[in-house]
């Protein structure tokens, strides 16, 4: 169940990105553009091994079910892996010191929190500009993913039942956090994740 539910987390994102461009890419051929249609059949060859590297990764960590580095480097290298496919443009504010000393089993369900939060982001949200941030202070760790896109009213029923938000929530409750979605049509959305600093650290 684990794997399966990291595997739509993950996996989801490279295919939407592979959907998108392929429909670029058919538009660029009834278009006639050679130079679009080349450079976006470049882009898709990488989304496609990027898709094939995720599932082999999946497969080998099944048994341990862990992230092999810290969870600064593992949100740093995602952070970039944004960059490049969603085309996003996200500020990032880690102000804690070092890499935390955080439960593998912790870190990995915060990656897969904010890959969602990203995944939704790229596909609902048609923001611009993301600010991602992460502080320590009042016992607490928090982590915060701003964007200014189109934004929604989370009393709506598709809200409650879409979006990976239960994904979210649970994943959070699951390691004693806290998950929040702050927004309203027009004004963006707010992702925070709140964990108590006792419930984060290895003892």
């Amino acid at each position: 169940m684990n794997l399966a539910r990291d595997l739509h987390d993950d996996l989801c994102q490279v295919l939407s990105y592979i959907n998108v461009q392929s429909q670029a890419c058919i538009k660029f051929i009834i278009d006639k553009k050679l130079e679009q249609t080349i450079s976006t059949l470049k882009q898709l060859v990488v989304a496609n091994q990027r898709a094939y590297d995720h599932v082999r990764s999946y497969i080998s960590s099944a048994g341990t079910g862990e992230i092999q580095d810290g969870l600064l480097d593992a949100l740093h290298n995602y952070i970039r892996v944004v960059n490049i496919e969603y085309g996003l443009e996200v500020d990032t504010d880690f102000a804690v010191e070092g890499n935390p000393p955080i439960e593998k089993f912790i870190s990995l369900q915060i990656l897969r929190i904010v890959q969602e939060a990203f995944a939704n982001i790229y596909k609902h949200a048609g923001a611009t500009h993301v600010r991602f941030s992460m502080e320590e202070k009042h016992s607490c760790i928090k982590f915060i993913i701003c964007d200014d896109g189109r934004g929604f009213d989370p009393t709506s029923a598709s809200f409650v039942t879409g979006f990976g938000i239960m994904n979210m929530h649970n994943r959070a409750k699951k390691i004693g956090g806290k998950f929040k979605i702050i927004s309203a049509p027009g004004l963006g959305t707010k992702v925070i994740v709140e964990m108590p600093i006792k419930e984060c650290k290895v003892t």
